[in-house]
């Protein structure tokens, strides 16, 4: 008997011939070399003695079957000349070919076929021998085999049709042994049962109760949408009673709590839906992307943004990307939502929780404890409490955490992550997408974004995919409307089976003129044309409009419990749980499921893993258009209710408040606006704090004023103002603080009118109005000494300090940052900028380093540099590395002051505060040390963002003469001299004496190196600022000033003058303990003595 048992054993070696007809035709020799038998004749010939080794077939029946058009002397002729090549291409296989005068046999001894072992393994019927049939047969009987003969095209059918029903009963026995004892293996069978014949609505549904069995319920919820989809596509019906029943009791069952996973094995993919429309088309598009998911095994990893207008497939291409992908392959799947655009880090969210990251038993005990803490700022459910008042951290700690997590789950397995609809995405979401990809491009992570083109040049996620693209580390994708052609073949695909060239006839001329190649336009029209609806494509001017239309003629349809459903969805706006849908509808759970149900089998909504969503978001839009507002109103108060119900995370306020927003329910609006924004702002989250700080305002204007909600909105106001510095919106700050300096007299309250007092003198500062500061500053401090209140009288120092450094009255400054840091600690700092204490510690630094005392300075820099790392304060710890690299880059340091503002501005990149102060000083300083250091390009590439300083009044001029230093550095000398004019000018006009004294000396070197240089002009600044610096007390400034004069002299061949402004600067800089400028004094010295000698 031809079976595996035989050929295995010791007749084994006698094999000369092995032939698979399962899945295609394809022949080995003994020793399983391939032969090519290239004629489709001679494999059907092959294939007829193969099914039927050992029985003799005649020549004229052979030749009958094969050439049976033809006449019978021609018929054996070509029989002859075919059987000659196959016995040729055998080669020493032929000797199983046993050839007589009248007939053919192929000797059952010699030959291997596998629908001969299939028919042997099922016979045996006992369960290992079935799991060996399902492997067997790999597809159907000499699948792509055709030859144009009646009479074989005859016998092939029967003969595919005989195996496929042994396959499938092969299938079934070993899926009903299978479905009591082992679940997951059974729910693969009865896949590859269905991928036989798909129409067998039992296995659908018994599928689907062994993934509720299995804890699978996405896998059950999915399963239902392809039974939808394939009954509806070949025989145009529903599913059944049981079927839907089933279904509707799965809704109505309450899911399961997420699992923890503990298993090694790789993901399943019940996420994904693959059901709908098949894809047409992006066939390059796809292969682009399935061989950056092939990479990933080579440890390649890659980023894409895909981008294209409204309708034209991009979630559809994911879907087809990840429905094929590996199985190896984890996929991470979130979504930007327009209702949540200002959530920081919305489309990470959803991602990691809808993928089980932050329950991830095994990722997460593999990370470093602080990358744990830092993670619990975005996931609450790990476990460790945030309050709401913490200390915002730094988000490039956030960045790396999410990075280190990311690294760690592609160690496990290849990673895929994709972001959809980033125009709706945060600036956060976009710079931490630019994070990962700078860090994975060696790891196995594919990270791919899509967008919509029309609305993506106004999303704040955009800078920092166009600075990926600009370095090489982001492919774009764009995807084109459909060809003519490629929308007829997806409306056929959409037809029933057996009415395409019907539907094609009826529908392409004018599908075609509505849709231009819009696929989603194509889908909806072909659902309007299944319904008989009638529609005019000329009426329709616009892709949107002619979506809307099609959409909302499509809705009109649904019965009035779906419609109810819809809209309610709508109005969540986002995925949802069945549970709060049901919740939301005030419909009871039956009525809830069977709706659902309707909408999931006309693919208005469908399922993605446990929760729901609209198969497209132009169908939400258009559904909650459609609804007048008072039924608004009362479906968001619903919606509110039932997210309540249910229990949100932490992290929900800002969805509850958009929903009491939505109800008018102002009192559960504000609070809960105001929980969002001080979430926000311990994610270092900034931007997204201010817009739902300024969202609780909004709504607190529109609750009864009494004297609690006076201090609200001024606890609100101070909240708002703190989120606006950091991201540079100074403008702002003025209007909120006259606002709640006005609630707070009216109100009477001591101490918050002492808090609004303080934070007015910091923001006289910030614009340059110095007078009014200091003045404020004493009404400041006795309003803080009336209300006992320490905090606010350390922030009466701290900024004190603040002014007078930029004034230039460093003792003074160096007296109140003292002041700041030795007095009585506030009892909480969370309602600043960071910690005013450490805030103290590093203006000291500063101060300290101007004035000289260098010692202090860097055994102060560094303490505050630990502390500053401690507390986890991002604005700190990029202060606390400018400080660093400052006191470094004035004491000649260069290699390590690189490193230390190198890093700092990492951290204001990453963290979203490229436009703050701290950010634009550590520019400057971060330019003249690339100077120093002889890299003149990247100097001058960092040096042209000086003109960002006008953001900021107050150290204006201080930023400005730190970028003009850099310039002069950097050879740049005539835009060197034009920016240190610049701030002369300003700081003359605002009194800042340090600022000016040191733009007098940019002045005076840009004077002295110009090509032409007037010496007399260079000479005579020089003077001036000599001047100002002794009468400032600042010992640096005056070292710099001698080096500059004898490189005047020098130049003037006034040697004497030289050698002796030359000595002074030695001097000074070896007083100071200035190695590397007094060394760079010293060369001078020694080159005006050699030129003395020569001459």
């Amino acid at each position: 008997m031809p079976c595996r048992a035989m050929v295995d054993g010791p007749m084994a070696d006698r094999v000369a011939l092995h032939v698979s007809l399962l899945g295609g035709f394809e022949a080995r020799g003994g020793r399983g070399e391939l032969l090519h038998i290239t004629t489709r004749k001679a494999q059907g010939l092959l294939a007829y003695l193969a099914v039927r080794p050992g029985s003799a077939q005649p020549r004229d029946k052979l030749a009958s079957l094969l050439w049976g058009e033809s006449a019978p002397a021609d018929a054996r002729n070509n029989f002859r000349q075919t059987l000659f090549a196959l016995r040729q291409t055998l080669g020493p296989a032929s000797r199983a070919l046993n050839v007589t005068v009248d007939s053919i046999v192929l000797d059952g001894t010699l030959v291997d076929v596998d629908v001969r072992r299939l028919e042997w393994l099922v016979a045996r019927g006992h369960p290992p021998a079935l799991v060996e049939a399902t492997d067997v047969y790999r597809g159907d009987f000499l699948e792509g085999l055709q030859v144009d003969e009646a009479a074989f095209e005859e016998w092939l059918l029967s003969e595919r049709e005989r195996l496929r029903e042994l396959a499938l009963a092969a299938h079934a026995r070993l899926f009903r042994h299978q479905r009591a004892r082992d679940p997951e293996t059974a729910i693969r069978t009865g896949l590859r049962l269905l991928t036989l014949d798909p129409l067998q609505e039992p296995m659908h549904r018994a599928l689907m109760q062994l993934y509720v069995d299995a804890g699978r319920r996405p896998g059950a919820l999915r399963q239902y949408q392809l039974c939808v989809d394939v009954l509806r596509r070949e025989l145009d019906v529903e599913p059944e009673s049981a079927t839907k029943a089933l279904y509707q009791t799965i809704l109505r069952a309450a899911p399961p709590p997420t699992p923890t996973r503990t298993s090694t094995r790789a993901p399943r993919h019940d996420a994904v839906t693959t059901a709908g429309p098949r894809l047409v088309g992006r066939t390059s598009e796809l292969a682009h992307l399935r061989e950056a998911l092939t990479d990933l095994s080579l440890h390649r990893g890659s980023s894409v943004l895909i981008f294209g207008e409204t309708g034209i497939g991009k979630s559809r291409l994911m879907t087809e990307l990840f429905g094929s992908a590996a199985v190896a392959t984890r996929t991470l799947v979130g979504h930007s939502h327009e209702s949540e655009r200002l959530l920081a880090f919305g489309p990470w969210l959803e991602a990691f929780r809808h993928g089980g990251v932050s329950r991830d038993a095994e990722a997460l005990p593999r990370l470093a404890s602080t990358s744990r803490t830092a993670l619990a700022r975005l996931f609450p459910e790990l476990g460790q409490t945030i309050s709401s008042g913490a200390s915002p951290i730094d988000a490039r700690i956030l960045f790396e955490a999410v990075d280190q997590l990311i690294a760690t789950l592609a160690a496990e397995r290849p990673l895929a992550i994709a972001l959809e609809d980033l125009h709706w995405a945060d600036e956060l979401s976009g710079q931490l997408f630019a994070f990962v990809a700078r860090r994975s491009r060696s790891r196995p992570v594919l990270l791919i974004g899509t967008t919509r083109a029309e609305d993506w040049s106004e999303s704040a996620a955009r800078p920092a995919f166009d600075e990926l693209e600009r370095d090489g580390l982001l492919s774009r994708m764009p995807l084109a409307p459909l060809s003519e052609s490629e929308t007829v073949e997806l409306m056929r695909s959409m037809a029933r089976t057996g009415t395409a060239a019907d539907v094609e006839r009826r529908g392409a001329a004018r599908i075609w003129a509505l849709s231009r190649g819009n696929p989603l336009v194509v889908v909806e029209a072909m659902h309007a044309l299944t319904d008989g609806t009638t529609f005019d494509p000329d009426r329709l001017r616009s892709v949107p409009e002619r979506i809307r239309t099609l959409i909302a003629s499509r809705l009109e349809r649904l019965s009035s419990r779906a419609l109810e459903l819809v809209h309610v969805a709508a109005v969540i706006g986002r995925q949802f749980d069945f549970s709060v849908l049901q919740r939301a509808s005030r419909l009871d759970a039956g009525d809830a499921a069977a709706g659902l149900e309707e909408l999931v089998r006309r693919h208005v909504i469908h399922g993605v893993g446990d929760r729901f969503d609209f198969t497209h978001d132009r169908i939400r839009e258009v559904a909650y258009d459609v609804l007048l507002p008072p039924r608004r109103v009362i479906l968001h108060g619903n919606a509110a209710a039932a997210l309540q119900d249910v229990g949100v995370d932490d992290g929900d306020h800002a969805m509850l408040a958009h929903h009491f927003r939505g109800a008018e329910m102002w009192e559960q609006a504000w609070q809960h606006f105001r929980s969002a924004g001080a979430r926000a702002l311990t994610r270092a989250a900034y931007a997204e704090a201010a817009g739902r700080f300024t969202e609780a305002l909004a709504a607190l204007e529109r609750v009864a004023t009494t004297p609690a909600t006076l201090a609200q909105g001024i606890d609100i106001r101070l909240d708002l103002r703190t989120a606006l510095i950091p991201v540079g919106d100074v403008a702002r700050v003025r209007d909120v603080l006259r606002q709640a300096a006005d609630a707070a007299a009216r109100l009477g309250d001591a101490s918050r009118r002492a808090v609004v007092s303080v934070y007015l003198v910091h923001y006289g500062w910030l614009v340059g109005d110095y007078a009014a500061a200091l003045a404020e500053a004493d009404t400041a401090a006795r309003l803080a000494d009336e209300a006992g209140d320490r905090g606010a009288a350390m922030l009466v120092n701290l900024y004190g300090g603040q002014i007078h450094c930029t004034l230039g009255n460093w003792a003074l400054a160096i007296e109140h940052f003292r002041r700041a840091i030795s007095g009585p600690r506030p009892c909480s700092e969370a309602s600043t900028v960071g910690r005013p204490t450490i805030a103290a510690q590093l203006w000291l630094v500063i101060a300290l380093t101007e004035v000289g005392q260098f010692d202090e300075a860097f055994a102060r820099a560094d303490a505050v540099l630990r502390d500053a790392e401690t507390a986890g304060h991002e604005f700190h710890q990029a202060h606390a590395h400018l400080a660093c690299g400052l006191v470094q880059l004035r004491a000649g340091r260069v290699v390590d002051a690189i490193a230390s503002l190198e890093r700092g501005h990492m951290i204001v990149e990453a963290g979203g505060f490229d436009r703050s102060m701290v950010a634009l000083t550590t520019r400057a300083l971060l330019a003249s040390a690339y100077a120093l250091a002889d890299r003149a390009e990247d100097a001058v590439r960092l040096a042209g963002t000086g003109d960002a300083a006008g953001a900021f009044p107050g150290p204006r001029s201080y930023i400005t003469v730190l970028f003009a230093e850099a310039l002069l550095l950097a050879g740049r000398v005539d835009a060197a001299r034009e920016l240190a004019e610049q701030a002369l000018a300003w700081a003359d006009g605002h009194g800042e004496r340090g600022a000016a004294a040191w733009a007098l000396r940019i002045v005076a070197e840009a004077a002295g190196r110009h090509e032409s240089p007037d010496l007399v002009e260079a000479r005579a600044t020089f003077r001036t600022a000599l001047a100002r610096a002794a009468d400032l007390k600042v010992p640096p400034l005056i070292a710099h000033c001698h080096l500059g004069l004898g490189a005047i002299y020098a130049r003037a061949s006034r040697g004497a003058d030289a050698r002796a402004e030359l000595t002074q600067a030695a001097a000074a800089f070896r007083a100071l303990g200035l190695t590397f400028w007094r060394e760079r004094a010293e060369a001078s010295l020694s080159a005006l003595e050699a030129d003395a000698a020569t001459t």
